[in-house]
């Protein structure tokens, strides 16, 4: 028996941050996928294999489990990203009425790499988690693709595996673009993290941002953090900044959903500026100096720029008004040291098989 299972990464386009304070936000699902391979493993332990994390028939310790005798544990970027795999593996189980047989799961996360460990951005923690829930969800014989409901179900388990793996941060926005694809609105309902809802639109025809990798990693989860703390020692300008930020979000997902680019790209700028603003509050580098630069560099070629993501690192989007434009702007930061990540919006999420 194979598995097998593909999942696309994402950008973000509005919403970061405001997101986790109930904001609706703004996630495109991308044609750079994560695929995972599940066949048996011949042996008693989960295994993983993944050369852009250096990982070749790694044993997974299952949260809970003693490690065995002689497995040797991951270090580095392998060890974060077998802590998602693990968790994956957990939640999906915990669906199934019995044990699943274990299985080796061989993870293509290139794609979503700058290089051999070094994460673009694209949400490639949780393209593999979903993929991987997806494979044993299927070995489990929990639920097939064909169910109705198989990506409510698988949504609701990854994004649980994803959050424990992060420590309890992180809205969720990225699991989403991993199961559905396309362009979502994104919001949390109410104080429960695990209710969420995810609204498909249409993509229109010129949502083609140029996305922009600044050439060095961000730790997303501890600069949700960091905002976090400043949000504890300054509660009323936190609360000030996330209804400004929600505004601007509920209006750019609106502009994006009738077609009206001028407005949404005004509005692209005006999340950016509070961005900026939110990182001069809390004291977190969220416009670090390679994405003021980027920024710099946008705006000489009429482009609205921000980072796509937590900032820090990882990715910027710039949003130009033509095609001579983008080629103009890809040259010059390319000759600034930045690379262009050439991708598309992807219409389909999820992708399962077995035979």
């Amino acid at each position: 028996m194979t598995i097998r299972a593909s999942a696309p990464g994402k950008i973000m386009l509005l919403g970061e941050y405001a997101v986790l304070a109930g904001s609706p936000a703004l996630v495109l699902a991308v044609d750079r996928r994560v695929a995972v391979r599940g066949t048996k493993s011949g042996g008693p332990h989960w295994q993983v294999s993944a050369a852009a994390l250096r990982l070749d028939h790694q044993a997974v310790v299952l949260p809970g489990a003693r490690p065995a005798a002689g497995r040797a544990a991951a270090a580095g970027g392998g060890a974060a990203a077998l802590s998602f795999v693990a968790e994956a593996i957990t939640a999906a189980l915990g669906e199934a009425a019995g044990a699943a047989a274990p299985l080796h799961l061989e993870i293509d996360s290139a794609p979503l790499f700058a290089a051999i460990g070094r994460k673009l951005g694209l949400g490639s923690s949780a393209a593999v988690c979903v993929a991987t829930t997806a494979v044993v969800l299927t070995g489990a014989a929990v639920a097939v693709p064909t169910d109705v409901g198989f990506r409510d179900r698988l949504f609701a388990t990854a994004k649980a595996a994803h959050a424990r793996a992060q420590g309890g941060r992180g809205s969720g926005a990225d699991v989403a673009a991993s199961v559905w694809g396309g362009l979502l609105c994104y919001q949390l309902q109410g104080a429960d993290p695990a209710q969420a809802r995810a609204a498909k639109l249409s993509t229109p025809a010129w949502l083609r941002p140029l996305v922009v990798w600044v050439g060095e990693s961000a730790p997303t989860a501890s600069m949700v953090g960091a905002v976090a703390r400043a949000r504890d020692r300054d509660p009323r300008g936190y609360d000030e900044l996330m209804r400004a930020m929600a505004g601007v979000a509920a209006d750019g997902v609106l502009a994006a959903e009738r077609g009206a680019a001028a407005r949404f790209t005004a509005r692209v700028q005006a999340y950016a500026d509070l961005m900026a603003e939110l990182g001069r509050w809390s004291g977190v580098d969220i416009f670090s100096a390679r994405h003021l630069r980027a920024k710099a560099l946008a705006r000489r070629h009429g482009a609205i720029y921000k980072p796509a993501g937590a900032g820090g690192g990882d990715l910027g989007v710039a949003f130009l008004p033509g095609d001579a434009e983008a080629t103009d702007l890809e040259a010059a930061l390319a000759a600034d040291g930045f690379e262009v990540v050439h991708c598309q919006p992807e219409a389909g999420g999820c992708e399962v098989s077995r035979t």
